[in-house]
């Protein structure tokens, strides 16, 4: 190392830089572009498999908080799992769907869901008052 003079160190440093910051760049697109063929293939495939496939009804037995299952015309089960909650225990310990559907009450004129374990209401209009400024 003691041949290598101060101003070719620093371009052999610029180089094994600039090397380094390209390989680092590059390597994402590639890994990305890689799963962007893989995803394709396989949704294709999936697509192409069970398009005579359907779903025949839920099957009410194995309901969870978060999910439902679903017999399809194949035999085979599949199951959706949400974020929220979309079945509640009722009295019985049997699983109930929630009922987000909602009804205008016209004694207070509020929106009121129809579930009594997860009541929300809301205003039939927006409480929006409007302001005149003076300067």
């Amino acid at each position: 190392m003691k041949n290598i003079t101060p101003a070719k160190r620093s371009i052999l440093t610029k180089l094994f830089t600039l090397l380094l910051a390209l390989s680092m760049l590059a390597a994402p697109f590639s890994i990305y572009a890689v799963g962007i063929g893989e995803a394709t293939d396989t949704s294709v495939q999936i697509a192409e498999s069970d398009s005579d496939i359907f779903v025949s009804a839920e099957e009410t037995s194995r309901r969870g908080e978060f999910e439902k299952h679903y017999l399809l015309s194949d035999g085979s089960f599949a199951a959706v799992s949400y974020a929220e909650a979309v079945h509640y225990k009722n009295d019985n310990g049997a699983w109930e769907e929630v009922d987000n559907r909602l009804s205008l009450n016209t004694a207070t004129s509020r929106f009121t869901n129809n579930n009594s374990k997860f009541s929300a209401s809301f205003a039939e209009s927006p409480c929006i008052t409007a302001r005149t400024l003076t300067t």
